[in-house]
């Protein structure tokens, strides 16, 4: 459902229930939502200033489609960065995460269940990838090279990014995790040194340098960079040099390209397959669990329809949504490609989206109907990496 910039100031909304509902730039300040359930929405710009969210409820809210917490404040630098209006689909595309898609259970958490976020970076840091792929230089600091950078005189013509904790803001909603803000200035008057964050969906912020530098901008936390060099860091500082972007044109074959990288992954890490072969892994599990007579391994699955389909069919929006945008620009050879992919995802996702059978798996075997439901839901996810072969085919072709 969307609700999609919605005027929602000052409503009553004590005990409403949210299910996947798309909240993009809705604006839902002052709004009650004391005892409110918001399960798998999307509050990316969504405006929550003065909300109350007391006893309120969040089960897989995001930031965006894909779930990635990073991508609404990456929009927000790369626009400031080139004065230019960009699309989210847009940006999602650059950074990868449009494309990004991994299986398995989280590499740093006890459990086998993998229910944690498919977007997981794999392949490239995608807030300095975006930056790449639109022609800016972008680079990652951490630690004591981060705060040197913001002790002294901030560069010019320089966005930067950092992952905080912001006062005042419900760790419900964030669910423990830090936000990504965007640094709009650094002032410095006779009572001290003061920063402007613009932290979406949480509006602007001035802090005093004594609080940034304390537990705001703290950590440490996991960072962007691909699996396996991931390391948890403190004090994450993304600096994006600002400049012109190189041609649209020239931006799609990036991402193409990058996006070819992406599916066609073969590497894996630890527990984790990414890419189609991720996808193609899950439908075997889910097929093997609905023949097999054990239902555990069913109920280790059961999880994965929440959050990670919720994440998997947003990402697949948003792929299909930067291709609609790149066929436009692309040279007329290519184009027919190009909307041919999009076509190719636009009806894996639609499966995914509107035939996902509901996967149920109590007691110690599976009925004949609860195995149905398993084999029906392999078969969806066969079709989505099928899709994902042929759109990267397409794409190598379009950018080789």
């Amino acid at each position: 459902m969307s609700l999609q910039k919605a005027d929602l100031r000052q409503a009553n909304l004590r005990g409403a229930v949210f299910e996947r509902v798309d909240l993009l730039n809705a604006d839902l300040s002052g709004a009650d939502l004391s005892g409110a359930v918001l399960c798998l929405v999307n509050l990316e710009n969504a405006n929550l200033t003065g909300a109350l969210l007391d006893g309120a409820t969040f089960e897989g809210a995001g930031f965006s489609l894909s779930g990635a917490p990073y991508l609404a404040a990456l929009h927000l630098a790369l626009q400031n960065a080139t004065n230019e209006q960009l699309s989210r689909a847009w940006v999602a595309g650059l950074s990868g995460d449009a494309f990004a898609f991994s299986y398995g259970p989280d590499p740093q958490a006890a459990t086998r269940t993998p229910g944690f976020w498919p977007g997981l970076p794999f392949n490239a840091n995608p807030l300095l990838a975006a930056a790449t792929n639109l022609g800016l230089t972008a680079t990652l600091t951490k630690d004591a090279a981060s705060e040197r950078v913001l002790l002294d005189k901030l560069q010019e013509k320089t966005i930067y990014l950092l992952p905080v904790k912001l006062p005042g803001v419900n760790e419900r909603v964030t669910q423990g995790k830090p936000l990504w803000a965007v640094i709009t200035s650094r002032d410095v008057r006779d009572e001290g040194t003061f920063y402007v964050l613009q932290a979406p969906p949480f509006g602007s912020h001035e802090l005093r340098q004594g609080e940034l530098f304390g537990e705001i901008w703290g950590g440490p936390w996991d960072t962007t960079e691909p699996v396996g060099t991931m390391l948890p860091a403190r004090r994450q500082l993304v600096a994006i040099r600002c400049g012109v972007a190189q041609p649209t044109s020239d931006q799609v074959l990036a991402a193409l390209r990058q996006a070819v990288t992406i599916i066609a992954e073969k590497r894996t890490y630890g527990p984790l397959t990414p890419g189609a072969a991720g996808l193609t892994r899950l439908a075997g599990e889910l097929r093997a669990a609905s023949k097999g007579l054990d239902s555990e391994d069913a109920k280790r699955l059961v999880t994965w329809q929440r959050f990670p389909r919720h994440c998997l069919i947003g990402s697949l929006n948003l792929a299909c949504d930067f291709l609609g945008e790149a066929a436009l620009v692309l040279p007329a050879d290519t184009q027919q490609s190009c909307t041919e992919a999009k076509l190719v995802l636009r009806s894996a996702l639609t499966g995914l989206d509107t035939k996902w059978p509901a996967l149920s798996a109590a007691g110690d075997a599976l009925t004949p109907e609860q195995s149905a439901a398993f084999a029906q839901a392999a078969d969806l996810i066969a079709e989505v990496a099928a899709a994902e072969h042929k759109a990267a085919a397409l794409f190598a072709a379009i950018a080789p």
